[in-house]
Parts: C-alpha cells; sequence; structure tokens
C-alpha cells in the first residue's frame, strides 16, 4: 500500500558527497520515490525547476552554493517555493539548525544520528504519509539507576509503568512518555 502510493512522489537529493548521493538514492528508490540527484545547489535548482520534485532533501556545504543559499533561491522562484526541504547536516550546529528552521526547513537532519530509512519515514510523514505509532510499556526497576529519583520527581510510589509512544517521524529515535501505572505489587502480575 505505501509503495504504491510512494510511486506517485519524487525526490531531489542535493549533496556533493557521492556516497550520500548513493546511499540515500537506493533507499528512495526502493521505497517507490522517483529520484533526482544533484551534485551542488546550482544544479539542484535547475532540476528543482525543471521536475518539480515533491520534496528535496539537500546538504549545506556544497560548492557553487549552499543548501541555505539554494533554499533562499527556491522561495524566490515560483514554480519551486512550495517544494518541502529537508536539510541534512554533517556537523549537526545549533546556529545551522536555527538558520534552516528560518529559512522554512520542514526537517533538519544530523547525518550519522537518524538513520537512512528513518530519513525515509520522516519525508513520508511530510508528505502526509501516515504511520503507526508503537506503543510500549516498560517497567522501570525501582533500584537501578535513577529509579528512585525518577519515581520522587514524579511523586509516585512502588512500581512504575511507562507507556512509550514511538512515531519513526522523530528526528532522533524520540519517544513520548508517559507514566501509566504505579503500585507496590510484582511487576510481572502487572503485565496485560
Amino acid at each position: 500500500f505505501f509503495s504504491f502510493l510512494l510511486n506517485m512522489h519524487s525526490i531531489l537529493i542535493i549533496d556533493d558527497d557521492k556516497y550520500v548521493q548513493a546511499i540515500y538514492g537506493e533507499i528512495f528508490k526502493e521505497a517507490g520515490f522517483t529520484v533526482f540527484v544533484a551534485r551542488d545547489g546550482v544544479e539542484g535548482l535547475a532540476l528543482a525547476t525543471q521536475h518539480k520534485p515533491n520534496i528535496i532533501f539537500t546538504g549545506i556545504m556544497m560548492p557553487n552554493l549552499t543548501g541555505f543559499e539554494l533554499m533562499k533561491k527556491l522561495k524566490d522562484n515560483e514554480t519551486t517555493k512550495n517544494i518541502p526541504v529537508i536539510i541534512s547536516s554533517h556537523l549537526g550546529r545549533e546556529s545551522d539548525r536555527l538558520q534552516a528552521e528560518e529559512l522554512g526547513a520542514r526537517a533538519f537532519i544530523v547525518k550519522g544520528h537518524v538513520p537512512p530509512k528513518q530519513v525515509t519515514e520522516i519525508v513520508m510523514h511530510i508528505l502526509g504519509e501516515k504511520r503507526e505509532i508503537k506503543r510500549y510499556r516498560v517497567a522501570i526497576v525501582p533500584d537501578e539507576l535513577d529509579a528512585k529519583e525518577f519515581a520522587a520527581d514524579l511523586k509516585m510510589n512502588g512500581n512504575i509503568i511507562l507507556e512509550l509512544a514511538a512515531s519513526s517521524m522523530g528526528l532522533s529515535g524520540e519517544f513520548h512518555a508517559k507514566p501509566i501505572q504505579s503500585g507496590g505489587g510484582d511487576l510481572a502480575s502487572e503485565k496485560k
């Protein structure tokens, strides 16, 4: 089902690193995307104008035109101004993240922190594809690591069960957690 939906999508990958081009190009092709690849921002701008991809995935530091300069030119062009852009950074500097946000980037990905396959899921999320949120129930071991301090901060006694919601759209494998149970009984008996 997702493969069918994704066949309608195209992505433009802009990066001067051939390894990045190859890895992401292959992953997006496997996901059913039509993939266009550019070596720098100038070539990327030309391809974006010509092919009008559904989304653009670009690095920052490239010859001829940086990713940020590219974003400005895309916004100034009537044909490309509404194409969502994902910025991919080797360094992950906060100043780069802020600049990407100011320029309207839909996501800021730090290479090495987000697996390439998860980037595909982020792209699908931006394009409106729905993904199931997985939920897990996890028991906190009362006497291990920071469990006592955690329980005190939550003002809970006894065994604590957390419900973790794992959305694959998170930019760094994030989970959202909420305590759903606390009690003094045996953790094994609290499994459902």
